[in-house]
Formats: structure tokens, sequence, C-alpha cells
């Protein structure tokens, strides 16, 4: 764990393939409609509402065929609360939601943290849909959230875990497996030997175990034919594709005396059901390919039963959007085969957020949002939108909404309309530009900047005729002359969609954008005022002086002007010919110093510092204690940090009969709506 600094922390505690298959072994991507369904079965779901083919949009711009939209993953949301959200998620541009796992969870416990339980659900105990024990819900709520999908033309994906099963040890199986799997635990169809998996050899990348659980005999008939079971009762509940769990791990045809019939078999009998019950013609089928295929391996072993992940390409990008590199962020090249239509990108997942590594964990929603807005702008592949938990987050519940975030909707939207049709990405002026056109060869650019300046003059949009266009995120004119941009302001998220057919009349009106949306500054912050449209801008911080700028204005508060507690306020003035505007932000100034932490509550609602209240400290080394010695006062408690200390989480918990002499376990009695905060300003 990396060492933590204190100096001006603030935390605000408001709680606030795919595709038609025949019994030959031959996958393509297939765009016929899906047809309604029948069955016997009350207990079943196969009714769509769905109509549009390849290309086309319904009523909610959402296409059919999974490849040709985006992914919404619903990570760790009950079945209850996607069904609740489906409208959002619809007009936010999803054509598909992803599921976490349904199968019997390892070890389920109810209404705990998702940090604690999100992973069992990649260790199940069956291959059959949970009765009981699994933290999203039941078969009956699978059935009515596919229902209700339907109703906007969203697809189900669900994730299938089929490399493995929960591990008692590396090489054996948990023993509750028995009660599941009885078939696989009494005959031990897991590899054994082989020892952990890696890219070295088809041997070991096939045969050897990930993690604590043991790799399972998928070549055998018995487990794939159970596998083959799951994927036929989630068609029955109305599922319409699937993605399966380290797929990299399982062996194709081309894989030498290591191959089996796995991916032709399972894939070829679950859309034979399909269709010959249903008359469902594009079970859609995904895989998770980390990194590399191996050594002697190759995508297209996989590609012609799939589509596959790309993780290198959204990785890269996502890291060449931290470090603000134009050329790798400009890089058009993806890195699992040749076929961008059989690929999957992100600008994050489940893994790079949740797992030990981090990748993605400190990374800004932000920059998530850049990063995303590049990959799914591509032409052919689609991307999946990773939901982020936060730190409250109970297994079951939604986490963190910047899915529904302008700057997404409008990158989804981009992404639907231009199906089909190549695209053009370079770079301009610390920007990244994909140009795309529809059938009617109508331009239009999905812009992200790089840099933090929000004034967007200079970008060269290549094509685009002299003109005024509406920037549909942040509704902002833009003016275009020699097929470069003359006028015009991103907003705070740093993303711009721009259409040669959406243009806007000249407007006089003035636009001003403040970075800082907070109620209150410390020494640390910053804040960026930008202005659109204006010929003359000034500002001025407590009736100081006003300082004229051009376009923007950078603002700091480290120079000790500012007393604690003291309100300030930002007055900014803009005019052009025939308008002006004013605008003042005020703040509550914090001078937070290195020994003392701020808890900000500055709508006084959260009841902070009771008696059920205390800090977790620990030094480096140490197995921590518990921290009382603090005070609150009208915005916020405040505490004097013992030198030396490492780390920190401030916690309230529900009820109040602790033994204080006792400290060590008390983190248990922490639920839904308890405060936990671990700081994140890392060295």
């Amino acid at each position: 764990m990396k060492k933590i600094i204190y100096l001006t922390v603030f935390l605000t505690l408001i709680l606030t393939s795919c595709g038609e298959i025949t019994t030959s072994n031959s996958f393509t991507n297939s765009s016929s409609n899906t047809s309604t369904q029948n069955t016997t079965d009350n207990t079943t779901n196969n009714s769509t509402t769905t109509t549009t083919s390849s290309g086309e949009l319904n009523d909610y711009n959402l296409v059919n065929n999974i490849q040709d939209g985006v992914i919404l993953h619903c990570f760790n949301w009950n079945l209850n609360n996607i069904k609740n959200n489906l409208k959002n998620i619809a007009e936010a541009g999803f054509s598909a939601i992803q599921t976490s796992p349904m199968q019997q969870q390892k070890d389920y416990s109810k209404n705990n943290n998702w940090k604690n339980e999100w992973w069992k659900l990649y260790q199940p105990l069956s291959f059959s849909i949970a009765k009981d024990n699994n933290s999203l819900g039941n078969k009956s709520d699978l059935i009515e959230l596919c229902k209700e999908a339907d109703k906007y033309g969203i697809k189900v994906i669900v994730d299938v875990v089929s490399n493995h099963l929960a591990g008692g040890g590396s090489e054996s199986l948990n023993s509750d497996v028995l009660k599941y799997e009885p078939e696989i635990y009494n005959q031990n169809l897991i590899h054994k030997g082989v020892g952990g998996v890696d890219d070295s050899s088809v041997y070991k990348v096939t045969k050897g175990y990930l993690g604590g659980y043991p790799d399972l005999q998928t070549e055998s008939s018995v487990v794939q034919n159970r596998v083959i079971s799951l994927l036929k009762e989630y068609v029955d509940c109305g599922v319409d594709g699937f993605r399966f769990d380290a797929a990299k791990h399982i062996e194709t045809m081309d894989d030498g005396i290591y191959s089996s019939n796995f991916w032709s078999n399972v894939l070829t009998s679950t859309s034979n059901y399909a269709k010959d019950a249903y008359n469902i013609n594009n079970i859609y089928y995904y895989g998770e390919i980390l990194n590399t295929s191996g050594v002697n391996r190759s995508y297209e072993s996989y590609t012609s039963f799939m589509s596959v992940t790309d993780n290198k390409f959204g990785n890269n990008i996502r890291d060449a959007v931290v470090n603000k590199n134009l050329t790798n962020a400009s890089n058009n090249k993806i890195n699992a085969g040749n076929d961008k239509s059989k690929v999957v990108l992100w600008a994050e997942s489940h893994d790079t957020y949740s797992n030990d590594s981090q990748e993605s964990t400190n990374v800004s929603i932000k920059d998530i949002n850049k990063t995303y807005a590049i990959v799914a702008s591509k032409s052919d592949a689609t991307s999946l939108y990773f939901a982020r938990p936060n730190n409250l987050t109970i297994m079951g519940e939604v986490g963190d909404k910047s899915y529904l975030n302008k700057e997404v909707i409008e990158i989804n939207k981009f992404h639907n309309k231009f199906i089909g049709n190549s695209e053009e990405v370079y770079a301009s002026n610390n920007s990244i530009i994909t140009k795309r056109s529809d059938k009617n060869n109508n331009l239009g650019y999905s812009i992200v900047n790089l840099s933090n300046e929000l004034t967007a003059n200079n970008i060269e949009l290549t094509g685009l005729k002299d003109g005024t266009y509406k920037d549909q995120v942040s509704g902002n004119s833009i003016t275009v002359n020699n097929s470069k941009i003359t006028n015009g302001l991103f907003d705070e998220s740093g993303i711009m969609v721009i259409y040669e057919n959406e243009t806007s009349k000249p407007s006089d009106e003035i636009t001003i954008i403040n970075s800082n949306n907070d109620n209150y500054l410390t020494p640390s912050s910053k804040i960026k005022i930008s202005v659109n449209n204006a010929s003359s801008m000034t500002c001025s911080i407590n009736n100081s002086n006003k300082i004229a700028f051009n376009n923007s204005i950078n603002l700091s508060f480290n120079d000790n002007k500012y007393n604690d507690n003291e309100e300030i306020n930002i007055v900014v003035e803009a005019k052009n010919e025939n308008k002006s505007i004013k605008e003042t932000y005020t703040y509550k100034f914090f001078n937070a110093d290195q020994n003392n932490l701020y808890f900000l509550d500055l709508e006084n609602n959260c009841n902070l510092a009771n008696e059920n209240s205390a800090f977790w400290i620990w030094q480096e080394g140490s197995s921590g204690y518990w921290f009382t010695d603090f005070m609150k006062q009208d915005y916020f408690i405040k505490a004097k940090i013992p030198n030396n200390t490492y780390g920190i989480v401030y916690v309230q918990f529900n009820s109040n009969n602790f033994d204080w002499n006792n400290k060590t376990w008390q983190t248990s009695d922490i639920i839904n709506n308890s405060i936990i905060y671990e700081l994140k300003n890392y060295i």
C-alpha cells in the first residue's frame, strides 16, 4: 500500500459471433430480425418488441444487433435494480446490458459491501441459475427483467463462468460443489499437476489453474453438457447473449493435442436450441481474452465462434488519456486480430477497477469518460461502459451513475448513428478527433480534449464546411472557418459531438464555465474560469481589482490571504456587442494544515461526529487502532491526525453498544447507510 499524504485533503460526506449459428461450425455476424417467440412454459420469457435490423434504430435510437451497439455493464446490480433503470439506460443509448454471473455463488453473504463479495460470483458452485444464495436475484427476476428490457429494445447479456468452479484449493473443488454438480465433483473433472496459468504454452494457458480455484476439464462431455444446460436455461428466460469469463483459458479446436470441441459444441447446441424452441437466430457471444491469446495461439481460433475482448487497446488509450499522449491516444490499430466487427472494447472493466492491480481504480471518471468517448466512437467494434460501484455500494445496489452523463449519452448516440461506416482518427490541437459519415455522407465528429484547456479554437475538423454548429454535449454554438474551430468551448467533460447537419444560427449568448462545482476551497484548490462568445471578460475575488483575461483564467488559493471558514466570492463579468453577463460564485475556505483532516458536511445533515463515529488509523507496518479525538464545527468535523499516520478510514456505525476496550472488529457493524471513506491521495 502506498503512503497517504494528508495535506489539504477534503472529503465530502454527503450520502448522497455472435450471430446466426447453424449445425455447421461456421459462426458469422447476423443482421436478421428477432422474431416473436412462443412457448407453452408460462415460467419463461421469449417475447420481444424489437423489429429493427442491423444498422436500423428503434424509438430509443438503439440497435438490434448487440455487436453494432454499446453495452452497459451493470456490475453487481441486482436484476430488479436493472429493470427499474431500463428507461434511463435506453435513453442513454445503450442497446444492451450485461449482468454479473447468476450461478450459485460461493460463500453467499447478504448485504455485504461489494468489495468483499463481487469475486465470489466468479467462483460459482453450479451450472444452473441460483435458486438462492445469489446477490443478484433468481430466475423469476431474470424473466421479468428480460420481458421489460424487450419493451425498450435492450438486449440482456449474462456473464457465464465455465472455465472453473469454486475451489477448495488450486487443484480441488469446493466441497459445496457436490450439492449442485455431483457428477463433476464425484469424477473430479479438473486438471491437476499443471500449475498456474501463463501465456508461455498452449498447455499452461488451457490446463493451468487461475488463482485459488481448479481448472475444469472442459474437454469432457460431462462439463460441456452442464454448460449447455445453463445456457439453455438462460435462453428460456429470454437472455439474448453471453459473456464468457476466462474464455482464453478454454481450449479451441486449433490447440493441437490439447484441443477440444468445447466452443463448437456448446455454442452450436445453444444457438440451435434458441432457433428450434423460439425461432431466435442471433444469440450473441463474446469471450474474455486478456492481453494476448498465448504462444502459438490466435484470436481467430475464437473469432470464428464469437467476439472477443481487446483489453490492451482500451487500456492503452486510457493510459494515453491520463498521460495526455496524443500519439498513443490516436492509435487506431486493434490487437485482437484484424476484424473490428469481432471485438469488444472498453475504457475499464470490473477487473481493472476491482482486482488487486487496480489499474483504473484511481483514474478519474472524467478521464474514463474521455477514454470511452474515443473507443466508443470507433466503427464495427462494440464498446462496454463499466458502471462503477462506490465505497458505500452494497452488493445488488446501483453505484456511480456517470453512465447517464451527457457526454456518455451523446457518444452512444454518435456510435449508433454511424453503424456500418468507417472512421478517420487523428489528433489536432491537444484533441483526438474521430470523423464518421452516415449512409447519406453526412459528417459527424467526436472530439476529445486531452488538455485542461476548455477553449476549442484551432481544432481541425477536416471536410466540415464553414458555418455555426451545435455541440451536442454542451449545447454551445461552435463556429468553423477553413475547417477549423474559430470560436468554441468545451464543457467540463472535455468532449464534443458535432454533426454536419446540426447547424445553429450565430449566437450572441455568452457562456461561462467554472471548473469547480464544490462549495468550498482549500489552499490546494484550483479553479479554471472559461468564457465563450465574449469580447471582454474580467474576474475579481472578494471585491478586489478586476483582472482582465482572454477566454480563460486559472485561480489558486495557496497565498495565505484567506482565513479558516472565510467566505470567498468570485465575480466574473463578460460582454460582447449585444449582451453582458455577470456570475458570482460563493465558497467557504478551509485552511487545512499538514496534521488536520477535514470531513466536510456542508448541508449539515449527516449527524457527523456522534458517539457512534471513529477513525481507524494505522502507521506503516502496524495493525491500526481506533481514534476518536475530533470535533464537529459548523460545516465539518476536524481531526488532529497523529504524526506518521499512514492510512485512515472514517466510520459511522449503526449502533452505539460498543465495547471500546475491544475495538478491533467493530467495523462488522457497518451497514448500508454507513459512511466509509479511505483516502486516495497517494504518492
